[in-house]
């Protein structure tokens, strides 16, 4: 991943101005040493940090998911307050999970249900 983005980078047209604007009035080869050492520049501060991005999103993952958690229940919430009298929310907590396959017009699903429930308010 951090290759193809490394070589990406090269062909950007920011790459390519710095290098011309470098280039200017130098001969071929003292050209060519500066695109190399510009993508070697480039490629290290890419590579340092795609490695602290890395770990800061591994860090933040059980962040989002948590913020999400909150926003669904935020939602509920908001649902059972309306209390609409044509399809009224109920919400239940539920511990541990039965498992079994059932049938069904001919076909084979699993079918997931809490063991022990309780109405919560």
């Amino acid at each position: 991943m951090i290759r193809t983005a490394a070589l990406l980078c090269w062909m950007t047209p920011q790459f390519r101005r710095w290098l011309n604007k470098l280039r200017k009035g130098k001969a071929q080869t003292a050209g060519t040493e500066l695109e190399k050492q510009g993508r070697a520049t480039v490629g290290k501060a890419l590579h340092e940090y795609a490695t602290l991005w890395s770990s800061w999103a591994n860090e933040e993952r059980p962040r989002r998911q948590t913020i999400a958690l909150y926003g669904d229940l935020f939602s509920l919430r908001h649902q059972l307050a309306a209390e609409e009298t044509t399809r009224p929310l109920e919400l239940v907590w539920g511990i541990g999970i039965a498992t079994r396959k059932l049938e069904f017009e001919r076909s084979e699903f699993d079918f997931e249900y809490p063991i022990l429930t309780q109405v919560a308010e």
